[in-house]
């Protein structure tokens, strides 16, 4: 999984309530059952788009509720069609909003292998 997203912000702290900004982005994943070589040939999708992003800086956790518009770039497995609009509404963000000198604590990464019986 790949995800690269440039973040624009456009007003911060409207009236003391809420921060409003926009996001380009470009998606990339894939997964199979057989031979690594299979997600780049068979399994890999992606997309791309833009969205707008709401946060609200003076609640817990600086809450971001995310507006996105997406663009598939093949026919996926489940029957939908390239470039046919998804209209995504969700809460939260894929990435933290703190700066690496913001954060403390250990940064984790994890990769496994295996087997699918």
């Amino acid at each position: 999984l790949l995800n690269l997203e440039d973040r624009i912000h456009i007003a911060d702290d409207i009236l003391k309530l809420v921060s409003f900004g926009a996001a380009l982005f470009v998606d990339v994943g894939g997964t199979t059952t057989g031979q690594y070589g299979d997600i780049f040939s068979e399994r890999l999708y992606s997309d791309v788009g833009f969205g707008l992003r709401f946060a609200f800086p003076r609640s817990t956790g600086a809450r971001v509720f995310r507006i996105d518009v997406a663009f598939p770039l093949r026919d996926g497995p489940d029957g939908s069609s390239s470039f046919e609009i998804r209209l995504l509404a969700t809460g939260g963000q894929l990435f933290d909003a703190l700066l690496g000198s913001e954060k403390s604590g250990a940064t984790e990464v994890n990769f496994a292998k295996g087997t699918v019986d």
